[in-house]
């Protein structure tokens, strides 16, 4: 077998692949987390942000795909498109496992804890946190949404001026 290392596909290991994206995603939750970095509720995205940025993404890969002249470097100009694919993915599961009653991590938290103290939780208590946890998780969806619809649809025109200092 003969191989052209000129038209080889570079494929990355699975396994590299997926601890590079995993630590991205884990240090842009630090990065939200830490009171000293400029990044806040205001830096997320809700779908609307992320639709955005994968239009212009894939768009801009499609236009790279279009001028490129072999089947290869068109596919090499998605990989981008298809890391922040993988990125999202990564994140909605690493977020899903914070320990919040009404994600998965929640669940395994409150069972964890049943296990500990060997009796159940009061359905009271579980049913407060709960409601408490969907507010608060709604409140933010509905925060990144405000701020998402403010950047992409109303224009700047429409913003009043800076006032000079």
């Amino acid at each position: 077998i003969v191989l052209d290392v000129e038209h080889e596909f570079y494929r990355p290991s699975p396994w590299r692949e997926f601890q590079r994206t995993l630590y991205d995603t884990y240090r842009g939750f630090v990065r939200i987390i830490d009171p000293d970095n400029p990044l806040t509720l205001r830096s997320m995205s809700s779908f609307l942000g992320i639709g955005a940025v994968m239009q212009k993404s894939f768009s801009a890969s499609a236009e790279g795909a279009a001028h490129s002249t072999s089947h290869l470097d068109s596919l090499r100009a998605f990989m981008p498109s298809l890391r922040i694919v993988a990125m999202i993915s990564f994140a909605l599961a690493f977020f899903n496992l914070f320990p919040f009653p009404v994600l998965d991590g929640g669940h395994i938290f409150l069972g964890l804890w049943e296990m500990v103290m060997r009796r159940k939780i009061s359905l009271r208590v579980l049913q407060t946190t709960t409601y408490v946890f969907m507010i608060l998780l709604l409140a933010v969806a509905l925060y990144v949404t405000y701020n998402d619809v403010k950047s992409l649809f109303l224009s700047q025109e429409e913003t009043p001026p800076a006032s000079p200092k």
